[in-house]
């Protein structure tokens, strides 16, 4: 590991070399993260994305960047389907794991996955970027100290019009794709933090010829709390990505999207409901980049706070919550199909 005057910095290593790994790349760069290598299956890929981003050292195979002793960390990138043997891979290596969402492609899987980290006594994290966001860190303190009241219903709406062509990953089932994994994710895991493991998971979808769900309509319920949460969600065309937290006491609107580091706007109960708060990213004077990027360093520094903290999981997304999370995904896909 690598010192600066700030104190030790975990030197990440970059496991696939698309989309999602450039946004994040960019962010983490942004805000002083030491992205040291990167591997992809083509190592003519790897060298472009490397130079692209000033990356120093490139691997030809995902094997090579997880035993590097240059890399204290593994980013996984790649689509869902591969991200358990790939999170297995680093943790076999005793690096530490940040796995892009959906953690893996089901609960049993996931389970693997964090029963080994521990076993081996790394982090590992999942790259539920949403959660770490200064908005979301804002919102969960209004609810946490009551602003809102009991809480009563979440209310998500994700809608994109993704590509569906047969050579592209959404629609492919060996890829793990589908509406539910690629964007439901967010959904169920926003739910989740609010209001718990749901006590039943009940959903309705459309499929398509190859069983891959383009839409679902999904509701969790929590008797127990007089709670509910609704989540819509689709990938065959665009709609509203806004989300709505109720509670007796008031209400947050999330603009759209709703996932992202985005602004929310705070009601109370009264008749109509009155505006009582706006807040935007440039109240916070978050740790990290501007509000230019798209946020998802917070969770790579979340992760290098755990390393430092000698703390296995993060308490911003603990493992119990990754895999409720899989685990209401896996009653809502049971339906589905």
């Amino acid at each position: 590991m690598t010192s600066h005057d700030d104190g030790p910095r975990l030197r990440w290593g970059v496991l696939g070399a698309g989309k999602i790994a450039a946004v994040f790349v960019a962010d983490a760069l942004s805000a002083g993260i030491d992205v040291a290598a990167v591997g992809a299956r083509d190592g003519s890929r790897a060298a472009a994305f490397a130079e692209r981003f000033g990356i120093r050292s490139t691997f030809g195979s995902y094997e090579e960047l997880c035993a590097s002793p240059e890399v204290d960390v593994i980013y996984v990138a790649t689509p869902q389907a591969f991200h358990a043997e790939q999170a297995l891979l680093a943790i076999a290596a005793g690096k530490h794991v940040l796995v892009e969402k959906a953690f893996t492609t089901d609960a049993a899987s996931t389970r693997r996955v964090l029963e080994a980290a521990r076993a081996a006594g790394v982090v590992v994290l999942e790259a539920m970027w949403t959660r770490f966001t200064p908005t979301m860190r804002e919102v969960r303190t209004r609810v946490e100290r009551g602003d809102l009241g009991a809480l009563r219903a979440v209310r998500t709406a994700h809608h994109q019009k993704l590509d569906l062509s047969p050579t592209g990953r959404h629609g492919d089932p060996a890829l793990a794709g589908g509406a539910l994994l690629d964007l439901g994710v967010y959904a169920f895991a926003l739910a989740i933090d609010l209001l718990g493991e749901p006590a039943e998971v009940i959903a309705r979808g459309r499929l398509d010829g190859a069983g891959v769900d383009l839409a679902l309509s999904v509701l969790l319920d929590y008797p127990s709390l007089g709670a509910q949460a609704s989540l819509q969600v689709s990938m065959a065309g665009p709609g509203p990505n806004d989300a709505t937290i109720l509670g007796d006491g008031g209400w947050i609107h999330l603009d759209a999207p709703y996932f992202t580091w985005t602004p929310f706007q705070r009601y109370d109960a009264s008749r109509p409901s009155r505006l009582v708060e706006e807040w935007t990213p440039t109240d916070c004077g978050a740790e990290g980049s501007p509000y230019s990027s798209r946020g998802m360093q917070f969770q790579a520094l979340e992760l290098e706070r755990c390393v430092a903290a000698g703390l296995l999981e993060s308490p911003l997304m603990p493992h119990t919550h990754t895999l409720s999370v899989m685990a209401a995904m896996d009653a809502a896909r049971a339906q589905l199909r």
